[in-house]
């Protein structure tokens, strides 16, 4: 059996050398081998050039940006390439161990600004101590979950193994335990923020909420909006699918449906499974 170090060394090389023929068979590998490498606790690694990041090996969003690192292919990260430019403003809400959210950061550089979102206590652990591992980066930290108003909610904690389940909806036995969290739509931050070009979403059901409570920014900004919809989870916390897709049309967006590396696909019909969609403003 390879040791902790070894394994580490393995992971490098599965960060760096991309083109690597049969690298997703030892990503798969590694992945299957996730207790061995969490073996010797957290891990801090150079994510990007200026950006290192500090995971659990466990948690399979930590894991992932370990054994695979920036992977430009990704459905996510090349609409971030096509859409965000040096010196713009993303608002990533949701961003769990912070993942997009340094891809973002080295897409837009030391003159752009990265908001991070993130009210989960243990995700939001992990990227307190990559953002202090990367003092140059241009990441602000937001410890809050943002919905359409200011105030206190119940938020329902996920097990260690997979942060980026957390939710304002109740995970039932999922859950490892819940915590008291404060809320804030984000158009109480607009008068502090840039304008903004991107927003990615992903916060597990409450996604109308935040687009309900960003109306003030959509009028400003018109910024692109990538959005995770999940039917079910939407309807557990008092929304739609429909809801969402009616929500944004009615702003004048596109809604296109994001497939396998990033593709869009028109969307005819407000989405009966999990996806991500772009939403593209006018004029885009």
């Amino acid at each position: 059996m390879l040791g902790n170090v070894a394994l580490r060394g393995l992971a490098w090389v599965t960060r760096h050398l991309r083109h690597m023929p049969g690298r997703w068979r030892l990503v798969r590998w590694l992945d299957r081998h996730a207790a061995q490498l969490a073996s010797a606790g957290p891990l801090t690694f150079a994510f990007a050039p200026g950006l290192r990041m500090r995971v659990n090996p466990l948690d399979e969003n930590g894991r992932r940006a370990l054994i695979e690192g920036f992977e430009p292919r990704d459905r996510i990260a090349s609409n971030f390439i096509r859409i965000l430019r040096p010196g713009d403003t993303m608002l990533d809400v949701g961003a769990n161990a912070g993942y997009y959210t340094m891809i973002a950061a080295l897409l837009v550089g030391h003159e752009g600004a990265v908001h991070a979102f993130e009210p989960s206590p243990a995700a939001l652990a992990w990227l307190r101590a990559s953002v202090a591992q990367s003092p140059s980066a241009p990441i602000h930290l937001h410890p809050v979950a943002v919905t359409d108003r200011c105030g206190h909610a119940t938020f329902h904690v996920a097990r260690p193994e997979c942060t980026g389940y957390s939710s304002l909806r109740d995970l039932g036995d999922d859950a490892s335990g819940q915590v008291t969290v404060p809320t804030l739509p984000l158009d109480a931050l607009l008068e502090r923020l840039t304008p903004v070009r991107l927003v990615k979403i992903d916060v597990e059901g409450a996604e109308l909420l935040v687009l309900r409570g960003m109306a003030g920014l959509i009028e400003r900004d018109r910024p692109h909006i990538i959005v995770e919809v999940d039917d079910d989870f939407l309807r557990a916390l008092g929304g739609s699918a429909a809801e969402v897709c009616s929500l944004l049309e009615h702003a004048g967006y596109t809604l296109l449906r994001i497939v396998e590396r990033g593709d869009l696909e028109p969307l005819d019909a407000p989405p009966s499974v999990r996806c991500n969609l772009l939403a593209q403003p006018p004029a885009a």
